[in-house]
């Protein structure tokens, strides 16, 4: 319980049964918790990059990318809202060669889009629903913008994976679905599409940084569902991986 008092903003306390709990309200990220927590039980979740030192740090890999014919995944978070930053790492990765990927949601600013997608080898494309009003409900957003980035991308000739998060009950039925898949298959030069079936693994992440995780009685997609989902995408013309793996390096 070292922690406990060397916070400043009296954010750490243990309860009755010695469980060592935090405020997230009161805390302010100072991490003098976890310079004090000498079992590691306490540590900060990311760190802090310039281009030049991340770059470095990738390339310790290289020996692996050049053998397996892997590459760097630029995830989130959504990279797109980063665009300098993005668009000079891939810059120097694809002056090594090094297969590069972005993994977006679509929603961004063409112009951001455009930019980052000269210097990418893949984008890993989230369509999570073609209905308007689905989306807006479950999303809070329009998909609109999303829609159309996909379409301007496709028409410049990136290659793009679309993939759907294959969420119980919103947009797992045969009909939004077969939306998704043919709006997917319709994309110029779009061939693959990864359906990623809802679970729960990621709730605790929720707990542990004391976020409300707002679906933690939700149905985990079901094995038999996803199946029909993929055999819809098949008929129209896609080949489909479950799960996220399978066909990208042709």
């Amino acid at each position: 319980m070292a922690c406990i008092p060397v916070c400043p903003e009296g954010a750490i306390h243990a309860d009755a049964d010695a469980n060592v709990l935090t405020d997230f309200d009161k805390c302010t990220h100072c991490f003098k918790c976890v310079e004090e927590c000498y079992f590691n039980a306490r540590n900060p979740s990311g760190k802090l990059y310039t281009v030049s030192t991340l770059f470095k740090e990738v390339m310790k890999d290289e020996v692996v990318f050049r053998t397996s014919g892997g590459g760097v995944t630029l995830s989130g978070g959504e990279p797109t809202q980063h665009k300098e930053f993005c668009v000079e790492l891939l810059k120097r990765l694809r002056h090594e060669r090094i297969h590069t990927a972005v993994e977006t949601c679509g929603y961004a600013k063409w112009e951001n889009l455009k930019e980052i997608a000269a210097y990418t080898d893949l984008f890993l494309y989230d369509i999570k629903a073609v209905d308007a009003k689905l989306h807006m409900k479950w999303t809070g957003v329009d998909n609109s913008l999303i829609l159309e980035n996909a379409q301007k991308l496709a028409g410049m000739g990136a290659k793009m994976i679309i993939r759907v998060p294959l969420i119980t009950d919103v947009n797992d039925d045969e009909n939004e679905f077969g939306k998704i898949a043919r709006f997917a298959a319709g994309l110029d030069g779009v061939s693959e599409m990864h359906i990623l079936p809802f679970h729960q693994i990621g709730s605790s992440k929720y707990e542990m940084t004391g976020s409300m995780y707002e679906m933690h009685d939700w149905p985990e997609q079901s094995t038999e569902k996803a199946q029909q989902c993929k055999k819809l995408a098949e008929n129209a013309g896609l080949r489909v991986s479950i799960g996220g793996s399978g066909f990208v390096q042709d």
